[in-house]
């Protein structure tokens, strides 16, 4: 019986429809992408567990990077430094050899004229004096993110420029407007780096989820 895949219920949960029946199974993907049909779901059924505004009747809904916080995958990290002209702020971040990707947008903020870039595939080696510690944003969750973060990397090798941008002072510079993300590759490390042009206050904030990819 083949199954398509249509809409998300929640995590790792969907609706799918029989191509031969028309009927409705919800299926369930666990986190090694074993698909499991939990059965048929009727249309009233299903409209009846739609959540709703006791008051109004309104449709309660959240969008994708919300519901990744209330599911416990959605992490944070911030990093300031104070810089020489000319001279950068760096961090390195890696992922893990898994199939759960990490969706992520950046933002970055300089008290001068700035120069970004985030490169990939860096040769630059990880510092574990200077490891930087992500955080869940359900601080209620004791799930912890698969990547590995530091500040002032060592070694050479900034890696393939996949992002650069020049900022004037006091103006961020973000991916999040749109939500312009980048899922990353998988067991890869990348390397952002701000270059100001005097001694400057330096800001970057990361924010993404991980999910397993299906």
């Amino acid at each position: 019986m083949a199954l398509r895949a249509f809409n998300n219920v929640q995590e790792r949960e969907f609706l799918a429809v029989d191509d031969e029946t028309g009927a409705l199974h919800v299926i369930n993907i666990d986190k090694t992408g074993v698909q499991t049909d939990r059965g048929v779901i009727s249309i009233s059924t299903l409209i009846n567990n739609f959540p709703v505004d006791a008051a109004s009747g309104a449709l309660l809904v959240i969008d994708t990077v919300h519901e990744k916080i209330h599911n416990n995958i959605h992490y944070d990290l911030s990093y300031s430094a104070v810089i020489g002209g000319g001279l950068p702020a760096e961090v390195r971040f890696a992922t893990p050899d898994t199939t759960r990707w990490s969706h992520l947008v950046w933002s970055f903020t300089s008290d001068d004229a700035y120069t970004i870039t985030v490169s990939e595939v860096t040769t630059k080696t990880h510092e574990a004096g200077n490891v930087l510690l992500p955080l869940n944003s359900n601080r209620n969750s004791n799930n912890t993110s698969g990547m590995t973060w530091c500040h002032t990397p060592g070694g050479a090798g900034a890696g393939n420029t996949i992002f650069s941008f020049s900022g004037g002072a006091n103006k961020t510079v973000t991916t999040a407007i749109g939500r312009f993300e980048r899922i990353l590759k998988q067991n890869t490390a990348y390397l952002a780096s701000i270059v100001g042009a005097n001694t400057d206050v330096v800001h970057m904030t990361f924010d993404w989820y991980e999910r397993v990819n299906n």
